[in-house]
């Protein structure tokens, strides 16, 4: 059976896929960008794809702002800065090693 799909009547945002006979918990964190220059390219195609090796959906939220966290260019046009304190949320089947992974990924700097 298909999943159906919810719109919220308050948040204009995208619809929410509710699967029957599975109960989902999303996970997240608040952790602090320590990039020197923020999420640019690099840092940002390193995050992408590394959350894009998860099945879960993972979204940052920076400034009020809901990001997808596997789209580098999403990422990028956010434009976070260091020093922002972002969070990770995560969402689906192996949510907590995703918010494991990215949580990590960022105190680590990203690579940079």
């Amino acid at each position: 059976m298909a999943p159906h799909v919810v719109a919220s009547p308050i948040d204009k945002g995208p619809s929410r896929v509710i699967r029957k006979n599975k109960e989902s918990h999303m996970v997240s964190k608040k952790v602090t960008l320590t990039n020197p220059q923020g999420l640019h390219m690099r840092p940002a195609g390193t995050f992408a794809s590394t959350m894009g090796k998860f099945a879960s959906d993972v979204t940052v939220v920076a400034g009020g702002k809901d990001v997808n966290g596997k789209s580098p260019m999403a990422l990028m046009a956010a434009g976070i800065g260091c020093g922002t304190e972002i969070e990770i949320k995560c969402d689906g089947a192996d949510e907590n090693d995703a918010l494991e992974a990215a949580v990590q990924l960022v105190e680590s700097g990203i690579g940079e």
